[in-house]
């Protein structure tokens, strides 16, 4: 079973594409708050219902949260009856993927009791898009100076070993990975793709 995680480093100017359909998460351990302009697609191929943006979250349940900034901030109106019993259904399908799903099913498939299946969609949660880490979040990250294009000794190693080889060599390689000798299926996919590109540099952009 993968579990991959592709960890990137991001400053000021950096402009990262995600796949359609990635799970992906923003984490700020700065003293300065994280501008973030999001640009979606909504007329790409993977999109087979409508124009309209939908997004799923993991966790928590931001669409509680966005309904009543919009709600608020609407002026006051009449509604129509129907109107009003649309916007009462999807005040109550608002939440995360787990919501979708009973507590007794997410206690069993997880192995957890009620209350923290309850906790996993978000019934009660209130915390939006963003979430406090309460301490320090430990997770594995590459060093930035190998983010920045600098290529460590162990790279400059294999990328000569890789140029010493002939091309035969090279083809038969290529054929034992495709067998399954070493190759996983993400490593060649996501965790080979350069996801992010820095336009703050006008000689780069």
């Amino acid at each position: 079973q993968d579990r991959h995680q592709k960890v990137e480093n991001l400053k000021e100017g950096d402009v990262v594409a995600i796949p359609t359909g990635t799970a992906h998460w923003l984490h700020n351990d700065g003293n300065t708050e994280l501008v973030v302009v999001v640009f979606l697609d909504t007329q790409n191929h993977e999109n087979q219902l409508d124009e309209n943006q939908r997004r799923f979250f993991l966790a928590g349940n931001p669409q509680a949260q966005a309904q009543s900034q919009q709600q608020q901030q609407r002026q006051p109106c009449q509604q129509s009856p129907q109107r009003q019993r649309q916007r009462q259904r999807q005040g109550q399908n608002a939440g995360n993927i787990f919501n979708g799903f009973t507590p007794e099913l997410i206690a069993q498939s997880f192995n957890v009791d009620q209350e923290t299946a309850q906790k996993l969609q978000g019934q009660n949660d209130q915390r939006g898009h963003i979430v406090n880490v309460g301490q320090d979040l430990q997770i594995v990250r590459p060093p930035q100076e190998q983010q920045q294009g600098r290529r460590s000794p162990r790279q400059q190693q294999q990328e000569q070993h890789q140029g010493r080889r002939s091309p035969r060599q090279q083809q038969q390689e290529q054929q034992q990975g495709r067998r399954g000798g070493w190759s996983n299926g993400v490593e060649e996919t996501i965790c080979s793709m350069k996801f992010k590109v820095n336009i703050d540099n006008p000689s780069q952009a």
